[in-house]
């Protein structure tokens, strides 16, 4: 991105700061750099209660070994190291509710001023840890808190964080309709609201860039599927290999199972794919990627609490305009497609003059046929599985079909799985052969 000299301010030490068409987005930049000042201050008594003591991180099992936790536990430590807080990272010894309750149990003990978690499976254990005491606030990144079983509620003592989903997708779609490509398919996991954002963002990127090109009518299909679980079995690359039969080139995923999934699915066709959420632009067939900037969301967001501005019982977005997402591509392959013309949307949505509405559901338009597919069952997924060559004919039956979806290897009554091999072999005899590249099974 050009700037021009005429951009540039100063502050009162003397340093630069650009302000004009930028203002906006370097402010919130600017936040974060004063969190430490900031918060010394609120350590030494200033700025009311609500900022003080330690600030607590509650994971799950993982602890800070996935990207997003990694990624977030360096925005908590760059904040609390420069202002002299005291960091707790209390881990989850179990994937249940009880472990999640006793790992926020055990940081309450230490009285903390803030609490912060991350992810679906942490919204009910920090609902309930909340509504059971408000003496400390709690921030939720990529979740919504509600009650077990219960619809969406955030406490007053509670802030949710989202990234702009519909940002990400819409690059994908409208970069992947540039790059030549016409024939598209979405596929995510469980219908909800992450997930309607990628659909509905894809999509009107796909819209947008038709328009764009003055596509003729007709010219672009895009096929979304809510397959109901992204864990990593069989039956998810199957999908993903169905929709290449059918003529789809590129697909679009989210989550770190399905984009291996899908991946794998990719390299056997020779197709492409696209992600959100998850980077895998070093592999030669995913041309773009969008990720959240976890670390740069802590430091504006506890730098708005440090100063006393928290937005207790609401949910802050972050997108391209705070610089909070991050898109990455691979211009290797494509012909119609450049860095250039890359940025250019980039930086529209960056300044707000592109703006994808995350509620505006999918639809057709002159150029763009938009279809909504059903998961298939587990024999119809196996079919398609052997048309693509992932699994070998005379392995696979109506009756081996429970074993399409046991990732675990495990296979039914009267068949034997040939799990799927990133060149499409089978073990010899019929058994599993699950382990692709990277040890990872299919």
């Amino acid at each position: 991105m050009l700037y021009n000299a005429n951009d540039y301010g100063r502050l009162p030490d003397g340093r630069r700061i650009l302000y004009g068409r930028y203002r906006k987005m370097k402010i919130r930049k600017l936040t974060a750099v004063l969190v430490a000042a900031c918060l010394a201050l609120t350590a030494a008594g200033c700025g009311g209660n609500s900022t003080k003591g330690k600030y607590a991180f509650v994971t799950d099992t993982q602890g800070t070994d996935s990207t997003g936790g990694s990624a977030l536990w360096q925005g908590i430590k760059e904040v609390t190291d420069s202002g002299g807080i005291e960091t707790g990272l209390f881990q989850a010894t179990t994937d249940t509710a009880e472990g999640y309750a006793e790992a926020f149990a055990k940081a309450a003990e230490e009285k903390p001023g803030v609490v912060i978690a991350m992810g679906a499976p942490m919204e009910v254990p920090v609902y309930d840890a909340a509504t059971l005491s408000n003496k400390f606030n709690y921030i939720l990144f990529d979740g919504t808190t509600h009650p077990e079983g219960g619809a969406a509620s955030i406490p007053a003592n509670v802030c949710c964080v989202k990234f702009a989903e519909h940002e990400e997708a819409f690059i994908a779609g409208y970069a992947s309709v540039c790059s030549g490509i016409k024939t598209l398919a979405v596929l995510v996991g469980e219908e909800n609201e992450a997930n309607t954002r990628h659909v509905n963002g894809f999509v009107q990127g796909v819209k947008k860039a038709a328009e764009d090109l003055a596509l003729e009518s007709g010219s672009v299909t895009v096929s979304y599927e809510f397959a109901g679980s992204d864990e990593l079995t069989p039956l998810r690359m199957s999908e993903a290999l169905g929709l290449y039969n059918e003529g789809t080139s590129l697909i679009y995923t989210t989550g770190e199972n399905l984009v291996m999934a899908v991946g794998m699915a990719a390299r056997s066709q020779e197709k492409y794919y696209a992600t959100g959420g998850v980077d895998h632009t070093d592999d030669g067939k995913c041309l773009f990627s969008a990720v959240p900037v976890y670390n740069l969301a802590a430091r504006l967001l506890l730098g708005d609490y440090a100063q006393g501005n928290f937005q207790g019982g609401a949910t802050v977005t972050y997108g391209y305009t705070d610089s909070c997402l991050q898109v990455k591509a691979d211009f290797s392959t494509l012909e119609n497609f450049n860095q250039e013309k890359f940025d250019a949307i980039v930086s529209a949505l960056m300044l707000g003059t592109v703006k994808p509405d995350e509620g505006i559901a999918p639809s057709n338009s002159n150029a763009v046929t938009v279809t909504r597919i059903e998961p298939k069952d587990a024999e119809a997924a196996s079919a398609d599985a052997i048309a693509g060559g992932a699994i070998a004919p005379q392995e696979t039956g109506a009756e081996n079909t429970e074993g399409a979806e046991n990732a675990g290897g495990e296979t039914a009554e009267g068949g034997e799985e040939a799990g799927a091999t990133e060149g499409g072999e089978t073990a010899e005899g019929g058994e599993e052969a699950g382990a692709t590249e990277g040890g990872e099974a299919a």
